[in-house]
C-alpha cells in the first residue's frame, strides 16, 4: 500500500514512483503505472534476481534512471515494516512477501520465537 507524501518544499526531489499532486506541489501521489513496476521488480528481487538486473530491467520498463542500490535500500525499507508487523501480529507472518536475503535469518529466528512462546 503506498501513502501519499509531502515534501518540505517545491523543488525538494520527487520519490521514485511518485507525481506532484494536481492540488499542490508539495502533495506527492504515487503513480499507479510506476508502482505497478516497482512492484514486479521487488518481487523479482525476491526471486533471488540481482539488483542490477532489476535495476536495468525497470529502467526498460519505466524509463526513468534508478540505480541498483536505490533498488536494495526500497527492498530493505519494504522488509523493516514487514518485520514490524510481524512484531506487532504474530498471524502477519505468512503474508511476507518483501525481505531481502541478508534479514530472512532474523525472520525465521522472529517466527520461531513466536512458535515456541
Amino acid at each position: 500500500m503506498w501513502q501519499n507524501k509531502t515534501r518540505p518544499n517545491k523543488t525538494a526531489k520527487v520519490p521514485y514512483a511518485y507525481t506532484p499532486s494536481e492540488d499542490g506541489p508539495l502533495v506527492l501521489v504515487p503513480d499507479p503505472e510506476m508502482v505497478r513496476w516497482v512492484e514486479d521488480a521487488m518481487d523479482s528481487l525476491d526471486q533471488g534476481h540481482s539488483s542490477r538486473r532489476v535495476a536495468a530491467w525497470l529502467v526498460e520498463k519505466t524509463n526513468q534512471k534508478i540505480s541498483h542500490q536505490r533498488i536494495i535500500n526500497t527492498s530493505k525499507k519494504n522488509s523493516s515494516r514487514a518485520f514490524q508487523s510481524l512484531i506487532n501480529s504474530p498471524s502477519a507472518a505468512p503474508n511476507l512477501s518483501r525481505n531481502c536475503s541478508d534479514t530472512k535469518p532474523l525472520r525465521l529466528q522472529l517466527q520461531n520465537s513466536i512458535i515456541i512462546h
